[in-house]
């Protein structure tokens, strides 16, 4: 593994390795700063270092819940002005009955704008993380 130091100044083996790409390939120097300002601003970004974990798996966990906090990250039951939507969603909850290892569907059906798409999104919002996988 490289340093990320050594990939951001191009130094030591990362440095040595590189040379040898920039040598192979002096007609496209374009190309090979392009790919140096890319590592630069890659080596940059700020990240987890595998040797503060004991267990790959651990490192695995917090890397996806970062990156699910990142895909999902507006918690609909916290947004103001939403009238209405927890009584329904206090309806819906025990119907799901989470708890159990058993597979359930639940249809919401109504006039056009009720509320259904909203009050699922909050419902979504308040239960996906209890799931392995959700879409």
């Amino acid at each position: 593994m490289w340093d990320p130091s050594d990939v951001r100044k191009q130094t030591g083996k990362f440095g040595e390795a590189f040379g040898k790409v920039k040598e192979k390939s002096k007609q496209r120097l374009d190309t090979v700063e392009k790919w140096s300002t890319g590592l630069m601003e890659a080596a940059n970004l700020s990240g987890w270092d595998s040797k503060n974990y004991r267990l790959e798996s651990e490192l695995i966990d917090k890397v996806v819940n970062q990156i699910m906090k990142k895909l999902y990250p507006i918690s609909f039951s916290a947004c103001p002005g939403l009238v209405g939507v927890d009584a329904h969603t206090n309806k819906i909850l025990p119907l799901l009955c989470i708890e159990t290892a058993d597979v359930r569907f639940i249809g919401i059906w109504g006039m056009d704008g009720i509320g259904k798409t909203t009050t699922t999104e909050v419902l979504f919002s308040q239960i996906s993380n209890e799931f392995d996988v959700c879409f």
